[in-house]
């Protein structure tokens, strides 16, 4: 069930990343907006359809917990997860500059790889924090674990 309930939250976390890498993309290229600003709104974005697959899809099992419960927690651990990606993409953006052989790289290539990056730290939070928290249930992770 852990390695099935994780499979499911890549999927739900993989169409996440393609909606977040297309409207990073197009805030950068039609805004004007820069990296940090344009991550944070399209990880906002995601929020919404991310709870809607998670909720119906990867804890399924979980419906009897109220949404009055479950969505504040989950926008809780995403903002915070928004937070981690936001500092990792300004943090990555700022220190690559100085590097000799990234700041050669095209910078919509150089972004790109700065937010992949971003996104696989915040995999990591969201997920844990998603499990045990956001759709826990009595603090347990649902498949009978004490967290």
């Amino acid at each position: 069930m852990r390695l099935r309930r994780f499979s499911k939250f890549l999927v739900v976390g993989a169409a996440n990343t393609l909606l977040s890498l297309a409207v990073f993309n197009l805030l950068i290229a039609f805004t004007g907006l820069g990296a940090p600003a344009a991550n944070a709104v399209a990880y906002a974005l995601g929020i919404a359809n991310s709870y809607f697959w998670n909720r119906r899809w990867t804890f399924a099992d979980r419906k009897h917990v109220p949404a009055a419960r479950t969505f504040p927690r989950f926008v809780v651990t995403n903002l915070a997860g928004l937070a981690i990606t936001t500092a990792v993409v300004a943090a990555l953006e700022y220190a690559s500059g100085g590097v000799p052989p990234l700041a050669t790289l095209p910078r919509p290539l150089l972004l790109n790889a700065i937010e992949v990056l971003a996104i696989m730290v915040g995999l990591g939070w969201n997920f844990t924090v998603s499990k045990y928290w956001a759709f826990g249930v009595d603090g347990r992770d649902g498949s009978g674990s004490v967290s």
